[in-house]
């Protein structure tokens, strides 16, 4: 299995992360949202960069909670459809099982 390249696009500001886009679309097709990015755009802000091109989501937000909370948490997150989501390792087995089964077509990733 061919492991993807990820570019992180490590801005706040929606316009860098679109030319960031557009130059490598044709080259890579997972692109890294950080929490900066989400917390000032939010899910709007991920379907604007949808629309410069279709890319698969990895979505570094770093979920750390009591397990229901994370679980509440990748719910509200899931209709982005990120094929990466990461959580926090130190939340432990239950945390990390919780978030996984809210987001039954990704991948749960621990940091």
């Amino acid at each position: 299995m061919k492991m993807p390249i990820i570019l992180a696009l490590d801005t706040k500001e929606i316009e860098v992360a679109e030319k960031w886009i557009l130059a490598s679309l044709d080259r890579i097709d997972h692109f890294k949202v950080g929490l900066e990015f989400y917390l000032r755009h939010g899910a709007a802000g991920i379907d604007r960069l949808r629309q410069v091109g279709k890319f698969d989501l990895f979505l570094d937000l770093k979920l750390y909670d009591i397990p229901n909370t994370v679980k509440g948490a990748v719910e509200s997150v899931a209709r982005l459809e990120p094929k990466f989501l990461t959580v926090h390792a130190a939340g432990g087995v239950k945390m990390i099982s919780e978030a996984a089964k809210a987001l039954p077509n990704g991948s749960i990733t621990a940091v």
